[in-house]
């Protein structure tokens, strides 16, 4: 444990001094649960954030079946977004508002094939 901690320590340090370049010891990625790579991951670059995203919705996918998951979204969504600025805000609203619309095409596409196939039997 000590081991891993002081080799992590040492790839942050030689990743600074290469300018913030990712360096990532996969066998010592491997090893660590999501949750605590989630824990011990503090990104600087933006591969390290991205990564850092799929982390947390890993952990938050885990309560999709909650009845109350969109609650968890919703306080989640606006803690989030009070500190960023209107543009950004707008940006994430029409990535919203895209995937929303691609899911309700995949739900009428379901919807013709199903009323297809009964019509056929």
């Amino acid at each position: 444990e000590e081991r891993r901690a002081v080799e992590a320590s040492d790839m942050e340090n030689t990743a600074d001094l290469f300018g913030g370049v990712s360096i990532v010891d996969k066998e010592l990625e491997e090893a660590e649960s999501p949750e605590m790579r989630l824990e011990k991951l503090k990104p600087k670059t933006r591969d390290e954030f991205v990564e850092y995203g799929r982390l947390l919705a890993e952990k938050v996918d885990r309560f999709d079946k909650s009845r109350h998951f969109y609650d968890l979204l919703e306080s989640l969504c606006r803690s989030v977004g009070r500190s960023l600025d209107a543009e950004d805000l707008k940006r994430l609203g029409s990535i919203f508002t895209a995937a929303g619309n691609d899911k309700i095409r995949g739900e009428k596409v379901g919807k013709k094939k199903k009323r297809g196939k009964s019509q056929l039997s």
